[in-house]
C-alpha cells in the first residue's frame, strides 16, 4: 500500500494518537531534605492536597504511581503498621499511631492518651518519626526488598 494512501485512510477512520503521558521528573533530596519531607507529609497525612504537594511523591520511592499523593499516604500509614511489629519499637510505635493514624487533636492529647509526660512522648515520636525515615530512606537509596 503506498504511503499516501495508508496516511489518508488513517486521517479518515478518525485515528488519534495516544495521549502523551507526563511523568513528573523525579527530584533527589538530601537525608536531610528526605527527612523533613517525611516530618511534613506525617503532620498532613488526612489533607490529600498538602500530600500532593509534598516532594516525596516525586521520589524513586513512589515513581510510576498512578495517585502519588494516596501512595504517600498509604506508604506512611504501612510503616507506621511494620514499625508495630518490632518489638524494640512498641513506644515509637504507639507515638506515631496515636498522633498520626488516630489523630490525636494535639500533642499533649497524644501524650494524655499514652498515660505519658510530654517530654517522654515527644522523645517517644521523635525516635519513631526518625526509624521511619530511616527505614524509607533505606528504600530510597536501595528499592525495596
Amino acid at each position: 500500500m503506498p504511503t499516501q494512501v495508508w496516511l489518508d485512510q488513517l486521517l479518515a477512520t478518525g485515528a488519534q494518537e495516544a495521549p502523551a503521558t507526563h511523568e513528573p521528573e523525579l527530584v533527589v533530596l538530601s537525608q536531610e531534605e528526605f527527612r523533613d519531607a517525611i516530618r511534613q507529609a506525617l503532620r498532613h497525612l488526612p489533607i490529600h492536597g498538602e500530600l500532593a504537594a509534598n516532594p516525596l511523591t516525586r521520589t524513586r520511592l513512589l515513581a510510576g504511581q498512578a495517585t502519588p499523593a494516596r501512595a504517600l499516604r498509604e506508604l506512611l500509614e504501612d510503616s507506621i503498621r511494620d514499625l508495630g511489629r518490632d518489638p524494640w519499637a512498641g513506644k515509637p510505635h504507639r507515638a506515631l499511631d496515636v498522633t498520626f493514624l488516630r489523630g490525636a487533636p494535639t500533642q499533649e492529647a497524644a501524650a494524655e492518651r499514652l498515660g505519658l509526660s510530654l517530654s517522654t512522648y515527644l522523645r517517644h515520636l521523635n525516635a519513631g518519626i526518625e526509624r521511619t525515615s530511616d527505614d524509607l530512606w533505606r528504600r530510597e537509596l536501595c528499592g525495596p526488598g
